[in-house]
């Protein structure tokens, strides 16, 4: 028995609904030795409302803004924004991510 204290896990896909956000989602659900806490999917207004399931908890697609990351500072633990979207996208909304979480930025 391992006496490390887990550290709650936020993670956010922006670009969920694209190809590389689609296989985020499905590596995280196949591998049951990354525990996240938290799992927020971000995309384009196109994708809004649509629902992945993910360890068998369902996910809803909510839309990127400018105020998406607003509250990622009150959670409690390591937050993780990972990027895959236009790269003139990413220069707009990575600042934002920046000010609460660890971003990832494949754009």
């Amino acid at each position: 028995m391992s006496n490390i204290k887990q550290i709650p896990v936020n993670i956010v896909i922006v670009g969920a609904t694209g190809a590389v956000g689609l296989e985020l989602m499905k590596l995280l659900n196949q591998n049951k030795y990354f525990h996240f806490t938290t799992l927020r999917l971000l995309a384009s207004k196109g994708s809004v409302g649509k629902s992945y399931t993910i360890n068998n908890t369902p996910y809803v697609v909510e839309e990127l803004c400018d105020n998406s990351f607003d509250n990622m500072s009150k959670l409690d633990g390591l937050n993780i924004a990972i990027f895959s979207i236009d790269s003139v996208l990413s220069e707009q909304y990575v600042p934002h991510a920046k000010k609460s979480c660890i971003v990832i930025d494949n754009s």
